[in-house]
């Protein structure tokens, strides 16, 4: 049987917390919320989900394409966001987690995001928590023939910048 193509995701793993409001509070000024959510977010896990959706929409799972996705990253180690439900929701969305390292100490990273509702406008304030704990030697890649491997910038660049070389 031929090696699976593996799509590789080394990225952020955040619960987003977000508040959807009529206008933007000024400095000083608390308003009421219209409403809020939580959900599981991050660039990186947002890409390796949808990635693993794309495939999943075209044959009913990844595997059956003989494409897999990897998500390395980190979350913190049994900290009130969920980071054991986090990565059984990857898994769930058909993702191999194997790359993700559980950190103790640091919570998983969050974002914060508030958005006007009437123009969809957004700020966004991120703690890295985890994410800043991600460093190129604990990335493993595949890098079997005829992969892929995406990057993106919510975890440290010194991470990113020798894992990008060693892929070109």
């Amino acid at each position: 049987m031929a090696q699976p193509v593996v799509i590789e995701v080394v990225g952020s793993l955040n619960m987003d917390l977000v508040t959807r409001t009529a206008r933007m509070p000024e400095a000083g000024e608390t308003l009421l919320a219209n409403g809020f959510s939580a959900g599981y977010g991050g660039k990186g896990a947002n890409q390796a989900v949808a990635c693993a959706r794309l495939l999943r929409s075209h044959s009913g799972s990844a595997a059956r394409n003989g494409v897999q996705v990897k998500m390395h990253g980190a979350v913190g180690s049994g900290d009130s966001l969920g980071s054991a439900n986090y990565i059984e929701y990857l898994q769930k969305e058909g993702v191999d987690t194997s790359g993700i390292k559980s950190k103790e100490g640091v919570a998983t990273g969050t974002a914060v995001i508030v958005v006007e509702e009437h123009n969809g406008e957004n700020r966004i304030l991120i703690s890295p928590g985890a994410n800043g704990k991600v460093h190129a030697e604990n990335v493993l890649l595949d890098s079997a023939p005829g992969g892929f491997v995406m990057f993106q910038l919510e975890i440290p660049l010194e991470t990113v910048s020798p894992l990008h070389l060693t892929c070109l």
